[in-house]
């Protein structure tokens, strides 16, 4: 109903390209673009404006990067993939460690990040590279807006991962999840196949697959309905204790 438009091939003037790249004739370079040694761009690839390519980056076929977009050192975009505006792929992942004086030293992040193909990245999202090894994010993963996925973590194919949530470093998260808006995971936890986390619930455990998973922190979703339930009518209930109190005081006195 909506069929994109072709990519007309193209190099903006202004941009500027190490003389390393391979660039496929194919592809369409925008204003200001700068790609940097060594990279590798695929067939009928679109690179908006003003997007930063480090060395070493590849970007796989039919892949669209709009404008504002930083891909850090050594990165792989697979084919058919879509990284919207101002989002960061392979930022250095949040590693500290104290010194004898107790000054946080930064270890050094030295990993890269794979997006497989069919991919979409939203808007102002950042992925950390892994401190070694990689971050991944598997095919069919859709990410949307305002999501920090710290480094090392593994997203599962077709996982959906909503606005504003945070994984921290190492998270596993299986195939097909859902995280809703705001959730958030603690590091190095497993989250199996098709689990879903709702809306602002937060996880200090692994949660296994299939489960549905609400609250801070994060319990099963039927037992989280009946303790929101109960909670809207704790006022009342104290009251009611309150009277029970008074009437088993009074019959003691008798």
């Amino acid at each position: 109903f909506h069929p994109e438009k072709a990519v007309v091939p193209s190099v903006h003037a202004t941009a500027v390209i190490d003389p390393t790249a391979v660039i496929s004739t194919s592809c369409d370079i925008g204003p200001n673009v700068v790609i940097g040694r060594g990279c590798q761009i695929d067939d009928a690839v679109k690179i908006f404006a003003n997007v930063t390519i480090y060395d070493g980056v590849s970007i796989g076929r039919g892949s669209i990067v709009h404008s504002g977009v930083s891909i850090r050192e050594n990165c792989q975009v697979g084919a058919n993939c879509i990284i919207h505006n101002n989002s960061t792929i392979g930022s250095d992942g949040f590693g500290y460690a104290k010194d004898e004086e107790k000054r946080w030293l930064k270890i050094p992040q030295v990993g890269h990040v794979v997006l497989e193909d069919d991919v979409e990245i939203g808007a102002n999202t950042a992925i950390d590279c892994a401190s070694v090894g990689e971050t991944r994010i598997k095919r069919g993963a859709k990410i949307d807006n305002l999501v920090q996925i710290g480094h090392s973590c593994t997203i599962g194919e077709d996982a959906l991962i909503c606005s504003q949530t945070g994984l921290a470093g190492s998270s596993v998260i299986g195939k097909r999840v859902i995280l809703a808006g705001q959730v958030g995971i603690a590091g190095h936890l497993k989250v199996g196949d098709d689990a879903v986390l709702t809306a602002k619930s937060a996880t200090s455990h692994d949660v296994e697959p299939g489960k549905v998973i609400s609250g801070i922190p994060g319990f099963d979703n039927k037992d989280w309905l009946r303790a929101t339930a109960a909670y809207r009518k704790l006022g009342e209930i104290v009251q009611r204790l309150r009277g029970l109190e008074k009437k088993v005081s009074e019959l003691e006195e008798r």
